[in-house]
């Protein structure tokens, strides 16, 4: 039996001081179902003008 696929996608604008605790617990959450799905969360960066994308960045080369 195949493994189920899911996606959180999440769009942000200007979410600096928040993104990174929304990662974590979005993540903790989804690795509680990691026996039954493969998961991934998907940020769509709309233009920020903070430093949202830098942040984003440093989770990713974290998640490497």
């Amino acid at each position: 039996m195949s493994r189920k696929s899911l996606v959180v996608v999440t769009p942000v604008f200007n979410e600096e001081e928040v993104i990174a605790r929304f990662y974590e617990r979005t993540r903790a959450v989804l690795e509680s179902s990691a026996a039954d799905y493969d998961w991934r969360i998907l940020f769509v960066v709309d233009q920020c003008t903070d430093g949202t994308l830098d942040t984003l960045r440093q989770i990713a080369l974290g998640d490497a």
